[in-house]
């Protein structure tokens, strides 16, 4: 947990350290929150993911969600193919054969983050190792943990595939921080380039290693 919080602290994500007394004076005693820290191991990944408990700090219950999150559905990849078959009028082999590329967004909800006047409600807690004692820190990113995060990052996640499709025409489906393009071979990955471009515009991070294309 210390090093992950201390890695993010350098990475600009967390503004701290500060003690509870240094907080009680920055913004008032009992007018700010923090969620403990703790952490689960992510077997697929073989690493450690942070977690900030929102739940044991009542945050989570503060927060009234009215929205519901749609993802796709795995059958819209059927549809953008059925699509392309009744436009070509003619079977998807060849130079039209399909070709998928995949995208993962980098340290997603990171990415996003915090209004200001929210800042008091979104404190971390860890135990500092080197000088044994609790410290808190200001997380300038969504959490883990916090219910109203999900909902937060996904408005973000489906405004890029919106982008995507209706001002480059990408085919392009998202599932929260995980993209496909479902193109055709002749288009030379097209689709994907122009995805790639649209993103370092908007200057989102993407994870390089974890891009996969490849003909269906």
């Amino acid at each position: 947990i210390w090093i992950k919080s201390e890695t993010e602290r350098q990475q600009g994500y967390i503004t701290g350290w500060f003690s509870k007394a240094e907080f009680d004076k920055k913004y008032g005693r009992g007018k700010w929150r923090c969620m403990i820290r703790f952490a689960i191991f992510q077997m697929m990944h073989d690493s450690w993911r942070t977690i900030d408990n929102g739940r044991s700090s009542s945050t989570n219950a503060a927060a009234d969600l009215l929205e519901r999150i749609h993802t796709t559905s795995s059958a819209i990849n059927v549809a953008i193919l059925q699509r392309f078959r009744a436009l070509l009028r003619q079977p998807l082999v060849g130079q039209h054969s399909p070709l998928l590329a995949t995208r993962d967004m980098k340290r997603a909800y990171r990415q996003i983050d915090v209004r200001p006047d929210q800042l008091p409600f979104s404190i971390i807690c860890v135990w500092h190792m080197e000088l044994g004692t609790w410290v808190f820190g200001e997380l300038r990113a969504l959490a883990f943990g916090f219910s109203a995060a999900v909902i937060q990052f996904y408005r973000f996640a489906a405004l890029l595939t919106a982008i995507a499709r209706r001002w480059l025409a990408i085919p392009i489906t998202n599932f929260f921080d995980d993209y496909k393009i479902t193109e055709l071979a002749l288009g030379d990955a097209s689709g994907a380039q122009f995805f790639d471009l649209l993103v370092s515009r908007l200057r989102w991070l993407f994870d390089i290693d974890k891009a996969q294309q490849g003909l269906s």
